[in-house]
């Protein structure tokens, strides 16, 4: 395979030129897709165009693995891929440029999932907790999860059950609008904040 050859211009901090002989990769090269997980290979080698950016890998990554799976159609998965220990975030070819890779072998890229759950939109109410005479701006949940506190335009914070979703406490003394509302980690103390910047 026949490397072309082309130099870099740079220049030092004495502004005198300095020139790095670089070669450019070629149009096409062979990748081997590693799971960063587990460390096996996912599927055989294959050929593609070094100008393959990352969404490219990520397609030829997900028809592998769906090949793998019996020809299952799955969700598209996002990955991030890493060449020689360092991530691609442009396309194949710079990333080989830029760190002066070979492409004589295989290229051994490892792959790490972005995301593992697919998280489903909220699509109906649970309950609804009245109380309020103006609108909710602040809720935090206690570190346990069992209470709510809420605050409101109508200067309260209203302490609510979560299993029941009723009111448990209301705090009055705040002027102004409650814009926050805040559980210390282990849910002994709670504080409340208001437009005027007067914690409770």
């Amino acid at each position: 395979m026949k490397k072309r050859q082309f130099e870099e211009k740079k220049e030092d901090e004495n502004g005198a030129e300095l020139k790095r002989s670089r070669y450019a990769p070629p149009a096409t090269t062979i990748v081997q897709f590693i799971s960063g997980e587990t460390g096996e290979e996912s599927g055989p080698p294959i050929d593609i165009p070094t100008s393959s950016a990352t969404s490219q890998l990520e397609s030829a990554l997900n028809a592998l693995v769906s090949e793998s799976k019996d020809g299952e159609e799955g969700d598209v998965q996002e990955f991030s891929f890493y060449l020689a220990g360092l991530e691609i975030t442009s396309s194949l070819s710079s990333h080989i440029s830029l760190h002066n890779l070979s492409t004589e072998t295989s290229l051994q890229i490892t792959y790490h999932p972005l995301s593992m759950v697919n998280v489903r939109p909220v699509t109906r109410c649970a309950d609804t907790m009245e109380g309020h005479e103006g609108p909710v701006l602040h809720l935090s949940f206690s570190p346990g999860g069992g209470e709510l506190a809420s605050g409101g335009g109508d200067m309260l914070v209203r302490f609510w059950d979560t299993t029941t979703s009723t009111t448990k406490a209301v705090g009055r003394g705040h002027k102004n609008h409650v814009l926050c509302t805040s559980w210390s980690p282990d849910g002994a103390v709670f504080a409340s904040g208001d437009k005027n910047g007067e914690i409770r």
